[in-house]
């Protein structure tokens, strides 16, 4: 098994986006599932059109004994591949989901699908079993700042950390990598088709330049990481 977590920084959105992308990559090499985790409150609800059960409140309902659960059951698929645990948009429904089970979760999905992936959103509490964390920020001079910040309160945590940096911006991946002192991959294409064939189900949507991106993301993870902790 093979767990991901994806971090946000301050006014540099797209996790989301980048984790369907990873769950339509991943999702034909032994199923993917996305776990909304931000304790902000979960996006794919609204991205989807859909409400957000079954989902963390269901799987919360089913677990609030302590006993085994069936993740599956409390699963929706993905347009573009895969299945997703979504939470609520509310900020204090998802927090009183995430208290029953945040600390179960992995080991529950890992019963699901080889490929977990977290999102983490902007998130400050970071759900614990990740084999590897992936920072989103702009390469601007504020946002390589504040991936900085939030790597340092990551690095408390047994994950190797990898900055995955948009295209808004005036730095080089290696600029941004020496900056940091750490591995730095992208930019992140803008694809609005890609996108939209996400949370839409276009046909197509596996040759996106997103989802190609996505691709290139979990083989670089792989080859910097999977010789300690990834399980591909």
């Amino acid at each position: 098994m093979t767990v991901i977590g994806l971090h946000g920084c301050k006014q540099a959105p797209g996790v989301t986006t980048l984790a369907l992308a990873l769950a339509c990559a991943l999702d034909t090499d032994g199923g993917a599932v996305v776990i909304e985790a931000d304790s902000h409150g979960g996006d794919l609800s609204a991205l989807l059109g859909r409400p957000p059960t079954p989902g963390w409140i269901s799987l919360a309902a089913a677990g609030r004994h302590g006993g085994a659960v069936d993740l599956d059951a409390h699963l929706q698929p993905l347009p573009g591949g895969g299945s997703a645990l979504l939470a609520p948009s509310e900020p204090a429904q998802a927090d009183v989901a995430f208290r029953a089970m945040g600390d179960r979760i992995v080991d529950v999905a890992a019963r699901s699908a080889r490929h977990v992936i977290l999102d983490m959103g902007r998130g400050t509490e970071p759900v614990d079993g990740a084999d590897v964390s992936v920072l989103v920020c702009h390469p601007t001079v504020a946002g390589v700042e504040q991936a900085r910040v939030r790597a340092d309160h990551l690095d408390g945590l047994t994950t190797s950390i990898a900055i995955a940096i948009s295209a808004s911006g005036p730095y080089r991946p290696d600029e941004v990598s020496e900056a940091l002192g750490r591995p730095v991959v992208g930019p992140i294409p803008r694809d609005a088709r890609g996108v939209a064939g996400l949370s839409g189900g276009r046909r197509g949507v596996h040759r996106s330049p997103l989802v190609r991106f996505a691709a290139s993301l979990a083989e670089e993870l792989r080859t910097r990481f999977g010789s300690r902790e990834l399980t591909w």
